[in-house]
């Protein structure tokens, strides 16, 4: 495919302090195929291992984090999938290591000092936080030398533009050395002397060297007169790397770090072996050499000398993450088929996962283990405990998915007195392992894990140990791959092996295995021994394959604890696009960045298209069913976790800093139709792509996704374009009929600016992102009724199907003086009759129905039912939204279909519409909610619209309104008098940095922080205890409006027992919060607990401007034990907040002025008179997921 480049520019800049004259270039990537390593040939699909490009992707280069952001460059073949002498510099970009998006080529071979390839090398971070990249060339004359490369634009957090100097190159190989075999300079570091150093890999005379440079301005370089380190019999080193580690424990060190309490590192990587050594030793700055240590055996031996991993593993390289003060390693690991397999697949190599180094307690090795950011892909966890393992036995690990899974176990072995004897002839651990593998019955082992196993054992890829008896100790043997991992013939499957230097003194032994389809990386005995196995299975593929826990020794091993999850897909290079002129805009971080930030970034998309409204979800118009016209009065943002800033147009008041991170905020006003469809979630919304403002010619929105967390944005699904929806396509429902067909209900503005209903159905059903929607020739299908007025007849529901074979919907109306929900009734979905019974209504006093809902609900737990269940155990959900109040109301009752059809509320208390008595499923910001059945885990999810709580002017200046509340999953109250909400649980995958307290006294007048968590984008649960309800205040019984009493007594207003809760949002001196809080109340027979949140106080901006109530709710929740519990979910403008388990649900939007990204706070208070104890507080910081990213298709690639 090639290198398209974009622009050749010259300039003159200051760099360093030199005037120099460069030439930035910037190149746009053609794409082959997947960044999720989908094989259009084979079913191989890699689900979180980094493969950053297609085609030939080795050696990592210059990693780094700079800026917030972690920075992976690597060695990238564009044109095939083949190692080629002229290879270009990839670069991905991350903020967890864990989803990674994809940029431009950062270099390419286009100069005399490179022209045949830029090969590997390392970033240097200068002092004045200036980056800058030394890398080995290829020059005019295939001579390898040495160069320099700088950010174009070291304040773009991106780093996408990158110079070559003028001076290029930098080194020359020195006399003696092969101009074919100097190469791949380190990162740099600063001696105490003032002069930078840096390793180039080389030989002499197969005498494997790493050569000393040293500079004072990081331009002129000179060669060490002393010999830095050599080995003979080695041939070429290649990709050495060289760094300080600490003997006081995981602490990592910058590169330049020295110290009495240092040890240092030398790896190479020796091409005649394709192994990565290292030595631990001790660097002699007075000579510029390093001596390692005195270990047993040649260091550079295969059977003797130390690896980072004993299986396939090349290329490594090492940084210092100064986010987290750890040294992070990366490597390359190669394919075990051939040259035409990887042409066939369309890639090859991947990126082994990430991994922290720190130096044994022994200091004579380094541990290994999987970064923690791994873990937030971890879902479906099973358990095991005390499990024997007998001779012979096999038993499988179910629950998870086996080709995607993560497996911690712990064996806990016998006496060691039957294991066999080693003989000391057995020094190399590879062939040991080839000769005794897994089928081999030993005494204590083999035993460990099966993994990408076949059902019937035929494939299987064997991670184990086996320990022999020797004079002194036992010897420990660790082994994976071997001949069974695949039955593919034309395969490189060695079984790789190690000895693991680990004391059985309590006889206990740990493994973690990573499985990744066609990837092993295993851990033995807490990372003192690593293997990374590739393999290509042809029978254990995807669902197909299977975990077993195995022991084929004669002695009972034990399982002590085995944890297996599967691991979730991240977003593996997403944004291959990318649009350098938009990217350029300021970092920011939502979680941890500067206190101006709280957007999520603009990613994508031309400038042009930054304009007016929160979110275009379409770059074209390849669809006859959308305007034409929209691409060009599209307001367009893309949103991605690297980080935020307003468009161009926004205002410049600092409204852009409250945008949400992890709410779903592509919208604008009301959803349609969220469904679950063939393994993806859907949600269609309303939404205006001429202005921020609602408008009554909509269009609908689309975005998917696999998770309701990550999400990712197609084309608008419908436009205003025909004569029955030519004024808009207003609110619908999706129904999934007979045979897995879709069709979708909605509400069309026709040319008359009447309410009509319409059909539309997905062009292409076997299409998984359902894109393109056909509207139907019948339509419209459902006329409104000649006693209805034309304004008033909208949003049908989701259809349901009752005993009769007829369907059935409910259409939002006023008819008889009464609003009312309007029953229609068809048998083929097409043709459409109202029944004559009225299904249920209301006194007009409460204002137009809209956003009808109606579902059933089980009474036994909370196990959901599809929209047309019928039985014995099931009550019925009726919900309305009342357009006068903004508020969705809902009922809990019977439906009878015998001697008329029509829907009765069980007894209730007052009227069931009313603010002061109805049910609601959210008593704070939260409208026009719409739920859907979720048939993939049995679960009925709400969702809910947030709106702004200032004026139309405000949200033009913004450049945005509208957001979605996070979705909820729905039960029936064991009283079935109520419904119950909690977030989806997958939300929980975003928590990080978790904050524990327990059993803390919160006595009266007291207020503390909670702190270490991000208090702008956080999820909080706490459980109060109440030690004494004697003294809480007495109840009035003329206080019915939970609302008025709310902000009459307020957070502030000292109480008996409360207010008590959380000051989230809150400013350091507490000039600004949102108070979430209970009051309770002595009643005659009960007590009452009164739930608020909101308040004049969460924001400074004045009342005028910005609506600022304390809503309020009563809680119906039994004291008995003395405890209430509340969550919230916080995110730098809105606050989520779920009390006693769910009974009651405030959303409250606001915007503060002092409590923006750092500045925000977290307190727990009580304002009462009587003590009130934090039980147990758990607070996260809340992760931003991918949102609204416009790739819809990378979904398919997961």
């Amino acid at each position: 495919m090639g290198l398209k480049r974009l622009t050749t520019t010259y300039q003159k800049l200051d760099w360093m302090g030199l005037e120099l004259t460069e030439q930035a270039i910037t190149f746009s990537l053609p794409r082959t195929g997947s960044m999720y390593y989908f094989n259009i040939v084979s079913c191989f699909l890699l689900g979180w291992h980094s493969n950053l490009s297609n085609n030939n992707s080795p050696d990592p280069n210059g990693p780094m984090y700079y800026n917030g952001i972690y920075h992976l460059f690597y060695q990238y073949n564009p044109k095939a999938a083949a190692w080629a002498s002229d290879i270009v510099w990839g670069h991905s970009v991350s903020k967890d290591m864990v989803n990674w998006f994809c940029l431009d080529v950062a270099m390419a071979p286009m100069d005399s000092f490179d022209v045949n390839g830029c090969w590997s090398g390392s970033a240097t971070i200068l002092p004045g936080n200036k980056p800058v990249m030394l890398y080995t060339g290829i020059d005019i004359n295939n001579v390898q030398v040495q160069n320099i490369a700088v950010p174009k634009n070291s304040s773009d957090p991106l780093l996408v533009e990158w110079k070559k100097l003028h001076k290029n190159p930098l080194i020359l190989p020195p006399n003696g050395i092969n101009a074919t075999s100097f190469r791949d300079p380190t990162t740099a570091w600063l001696g105490k002397d003032g002069y930078w150093r840096i390793l180039v890999g080389s030989e002499r005379s197969n005498l494997g060297t790493a050569l000393l440079f040293r500079s004072k301005d990081f331009m002129e370089w000179t060669a060490s007169e002393n010999n830095f380190h050599s080995a003979p019999d080695t041939g070429i080193w290649e990709c050495p790397d060289f760094f300080p580690v600490s003997l006081k424990g995981k602490k990592g060190l910058d590169t330049s770090e020295s110290g009495a309490d240092v040890k240092y590192i030398l790896k190479v990587s020796v091409q005649r072996t394709w192994s990565d050594f290292y030595t631990v030793g001790a660097y002699c700055l007075n000579k510029d050499a390093y001596v390692p240590d005195n270990t047993p055996g040649n260091h550079y031996s295969t059977t003797t000398g130390l690896k980072f991993d004993y299986g396939k593993f090349y290329a490594s390289k090492t940084f210092f993450d100064e986010a987290k003060n750890r040294r992070i390693l990366w490597a390359w690991v190669n394919e075990s088929d051939s040259a035409a397999d990887d042409f066939a697949k369309g890639w090859a190599g991947i990126q082994a996962i990430p991994r922290t180094l720190w130096l044994d307690r022994n200091g004579k090795q380094l541990l290994q283990w999987p970064i923690e950011e791994l873990k937030t892909l971890r879902t479906n966890e099973v358990k095991l405990k005390k499990t024997p393992l007998t001779k012979g036995s096999v038993f499988e690990v179910q629950g998870i998915t086996a080709a995607q899974a993560d497996i911690e176990v712990r064996f806990r072995l016998p006496s060691l007195e039957n294991a066999e004897s080693f003989d000391p002839s057995w020094n190399d651990a590879q062939q040991l392992c080839g000769r005794k593998d897994a089928t081999v019955q030993g005494g204590i082992g083999p035993f460990g894990l099966l993994t990408l196993a076949s059902k019937d054992l035929d494939e299987y890829t064997a991670v184990f140990f086996r320990v022999f008896k020797a004079q002194d100790k036992p010897v420990v043997l660790m082994c994976s791959g071997g001949i069974r991992s695949s039955l593919k013939v034309e395969l490189d499957k060695p079984s790789y092996g190690a000895f693991v230097d680990v004391d059985l003194i309590d006889g206990e032994i740990s493994l973690r295995s990573l499985i990744d389809h066609t990837v092993v990386e295993s851990f033995g005995a807490g990372g003192k021994t690593c293997i990374t196995t590739r393999v290509y299975p042809t029978l254990a593929v995807g669902m197909e394959a299977h975990l077993y826990a195995f022991n084929n020794g004669t002695e009972t091993v034990e399982i002590k604890r085995l944890n297996a999850w599967t691991m979730q897909t991240p977003n593996m290079n997403l944004g291959h696009e990318i649009s350098l002129a938009t990217a350029l805009h300021d970092a920011c971080d939502p979680v941890s960045g500067p206190a101006i930030c709280g957007l999520v970034p603009l990613l994508n998309f031309p400038k042009h298209q930054q304009v007016l409204t929160m979110s275009s979800p379409f770059i074209g118009s390849t669809n006859s069913m959308k305007d034409d016209n929209a691409v060009d009065s599209a307001a367009s943002f893309a949103y991605s976790p690297l980080y935020g800033s307003s468009s161009e147009t926004g205002s410049s008041d600092g409204l852009g800093i409250n945008r949400t991170g992890y709410h779903f905020q592509s919208p604008k006003n009301w959803i349609n139709g969220p469904m679950y469809y063939n393994g993806i979630y859907h949600l269609f919304y309303q939404y205006n792509p001429k202005a921020v403002i609602w408008e009554s010619a909509l269009s609908w929105g689309h975005s998917v996704s696999k998770d309701m967390v990550n999400w990712f944005r197609l084309d608008v699904a419908m436009s205003p374009t025909e004569t029955y929806d030519i004024n808009g396509c207003w609110s619908g429902s999706a129904t999934i009929l007979p045979g897995n067909k879709l069709v979708m209900l909605y509400t069309g503005i026709d040319i008359n600016n009447g309410q009509v209903q319409n059909i539309a159905v997905p062009k292409d059903l076997s299409d998984p992102l359902l894109v393109e929607w056909e509207k139907l020739d019948q339509n419209p299908v459902i006329l409104r009724p000649d006693d209805i007025t034309p304004d008033k007849f909208r949003d049908p529901t989701t259809a349901w199907l009752g005993e009769d074979g007829h369907w059935r919907i409910l259409i939002g109306s006023e008819k008889n003086n009464k609003v009312a929900a309007l029953l229609f009734k068809s048998n083929d979905f097409m043709t459409w009759t109202e029944s004559e019974d009225a299904f249920h209504s209301a006194e007009p006093h409460t204002g137009m129905w809209e956003c009808l809902d109606f579902f059933p609900m089980s009474l036994k737990g909370k196990e959901a039912l599809d929209t047309s269940a019928k039985g014995d155990d099931i009550k019925y959900v009726f919900k309305v939204s009342i357009q006068d109040t903004f508020t969705d109301f809902y009922t809990v009752g019977n439906y009878f279909v015998n001697n008329g059809e029509y829907y009765i509320p069980e007894n209730t208390v007052g009227d069931p519409y009313s603010p002061v008595t109805g049910l609601r499923l959210d008593y704070g910001k939260f409208y026009a909610s719409k739920t859907f059945f979720d048939e993939a885990k049995n679960r009925r999810i709400l969702w809910g619209w947030v709106n702004e709580p200032d004026s139309n002017a405000d949200a033009i200046a913004r450049g945005w309104a509208g957001i979605q509340s996070i979705p909820r999953t729905l039960w029936l109250d064991k009283n079935e008098r109520q419904l119950l909400q909690w977030p989806i649980t997958e939300l929980e995958t975003l928590r990080t940095n978790e904050v524990e307290y327990t059993k803390k006294l919160l006595t009266e007048g007291k207020h503390f922080e909670v702190e270490n968590v991000t208090a702008a984008q956080a999820d909080i649960e706490v459980t109060f205890r109440i030690p004494n309800l004697e003294n809480a205040e007495v109840f009035d019984p003329s206080w019915v409006d939970a609302q008025q009493l709310s902000g009459e007594k307020g957070a502030t207003g000292k109480g008996g027992i409360g207010p008590f809760g959380l000051l989230t949002l809150a400013s350091k001196d507490l000039e600004e919060y949102t108070a979430v809080f209970f009051r309770v109340f002595r009643a005659q027979d009960k007590y009452v607990v009164l739930m608020g949140s909101g308040g004049s106080r969460s924001s400074l901006r004045g009342e005028g401007l910005l609506h600022k109530p304390t809503y309020g709710a009563f809680v119906d929740v039994d004291l008995v034990d003395g405890e209430i519990s509340l969550r919230c979910l916080i995110d730098h403008s809105v606050v989520e907040s779920f009390g006693a388990g769910g009974k009651a649900c405030i959303t409250t939007r606001t915007y503060p002025t002092l409590a923006v990204g750092k500045e925000a706070h977290l307190y727990a208070f009580n304002y009462g008179s009587e003590t009130v104890e934090i039980a147990k507080l758990n607070a996260w910081t809340m992760k931003t997921p991918e949102m609204n990213l416009n790739d819809g298709k990378a979904l398919l690639r997961e």
